[in-house]
């Protein structure tokens, strides 16, 4: 009975530890890293910064490497990148930008992403099924799935061009509006006036007197 009861205790004990062995460390790896959601295309001669979830710091990285949900991508002052999602989805992100990846929903296919600082030329895929929601300051933008247009935001002034397809815009209190003009600028509503062309007296007066010239001929 004794040698059954130690046998009994071995097992369970090699049981326990490969049950903590998946809980915590298979469990916290997987939390580090989150789930690969897209690839990072660069330049070799400027690379890319990240930041992943439970980084302090930015670290560089290469072309080709994988990026995962909670990311954050930063490109330096000369450099741009491109971020391709699985499903054909492209990010042109401009020179000083900052963009994170939202992890990814359970209910829905859709990309989430926050500009935190520069511009992102959002293209559509080949088999791209998902529409992206990105987030910039107080404004949320929903992109279709054959949406393209380029979002920036920088200290507080938020700029939209919309090449095609559609964007919904909401702000803070949920009201949603559908951009329809091409060059849009949210943040500032700025009407162009035109400033009428003011015409001196003195060329009036020489208008008339080649005018009454011209009729003296005939």
């Amino acid at each position: 009975m004794a040698l059954n009861h130690t046998k009994f205790l071995s097992v369970w004990s090699i049981l326990m530890a490969i049950v903590c062995y998946f809980l915590f460390y298979k469990t916290e790896h997987f939390a580090d890293e989150g789930t690969p959601l897209a690839t990072l295309v660069t330049n070799q001669k400027n690379p890319v910064n990240v930041r992943s979830l439970n980084q302090l710091n930015f670290s560089g990285r290469e072309s080709g490497s994988r990026l995962y949900e909670s990311d954050i991508v930063s490109t330096p002052a000369n450099s741009k990148a491109q971020i391709i999602f699985d499903d054909g989805r492209k990010l042109k992100l401009g020179p000083g930008t900052q963009i994170k990846i939202k992890p990814k929903s359970f209910i829905s296919d859709d990309i989430g992403l926050t500009l935190l600082k520069g511009s992102v030329d959002i293209k559509k895929g080949s088999k791209s099924n998902s529409e992206i929601i990105l987030t910039a300051g107080n404004k949320t933008f929903n992109l279709g799935k054959s949406t393209t247009g380029k979002i920036s935001y920088n200290k507080r002034k938020l700029k939209v061009s919309k090449s095609s397809g559609n964007i919904t815009m909401r702000d803070n209190t949920g009201k949603a509006k559908r951009l329809k003009s091409k060059k849009i600028d949210p943040a500032e509503k700025a009407k162009k006036i035109k400033v009428p062309k003011i015409v001196s007296k003195k060329k009036k007066l020489l208008k008339r007197m080649k005018m009454k010239k011209v009729l003296e001929k005939f």
